[in-house]
């Protein structure tokens, strides 16, 4: 599963080979179609009819850590409270580089979704990087280092673990951070609902994560 996870991840993936996965697996097709329908722009439900509608409004960098996502998430050995905890994530980073940086906002929703993979495989985070071929501005923003969407990444993460006196780095007010949690928690809670529509098992093990408040 990472390996193809990390086929997805590389920028040699085309769109006609993301479009034949996802063809292949119907609960992927279905949650794809899912997020595309929540709108993942501006928060609103729309009406999408095909795959080929949903990659376009998805978008690559989006989609991409997407499915990587859906694929190791898929065999339900990973809890609800993860899945919401890494859609929030990826969703926050996105809303706050939308305010910096929106030319950077798929790299922002990538970034903080990849973030998540050691929580969704339960080792160090550096391990799972050495597996997916990123480029060095993607994966600088994963470990959270001292660049534009980094920071913001980094901030997310401190929000959701509670540390909120430490999420000062991308210098967003507090009020901008307490509105994309919510904001982000929102949409990660209607996007998962799409993994109980299509009978995917989960089992919440520990208490949710904290957001800032």
């Amino acid at each position: 599963r990472l390996q193809l996870a990390a086929q997805l991840a590389s920028t040699e993936c085309s769109a006609s080979q993301l479009e034949e996965i996802i063809r292949a697996e119907p609960a992927m097709a279905y949650q794809l179609l899912q997020m595309a329908g929540v709108g993942a722009d501006h928060g609103f439900r729309r009406r999408v009819q095909t795959l080929r509608e949903a990659l376009v409004i998805v978008g690559w960098r989006q989609l991409q850590s997407w499915i990587g996502f859906l694929i190791l998430t898929n065999k339900g050995e990973t809890s609800e409270e993860e899945v919401v905890t890494t859609l929030t994530r990826a969703r926050m980073a996105e809303l706050l580089a939308g305010e910096t940086c929106p030319h950077l906002s798929g790299l922002a929703f990538a970034a903080g979704m990849l973030s998540a993979f050691d929580l969704l495989l339960g080792v160090r985070l550096e391990e799972v990087l050495i597996s997916l071929p990123l480029d060095a501005e993607l994966q600088d923003a994963i470990l959270a280092k001292d660049t534009e969407v980094g920071r913001i990444v980094g901030d997310v993460i401190d929000c959701q673990l509670g540390n909120t006196e430490a999420a000062t780095r991308s210098s967003l007010s507090d009020g901008t951070l307490h509105k994309a949690s919510i904001k982000a928690l929102s949409w990660a809670l209607e996007v998962s609902r799409g993994f109980v529509r299509t009978g995917r098992s989960t089992t919440i093990r520990r208490k949710p994560v904290a957001l800032r408040h």
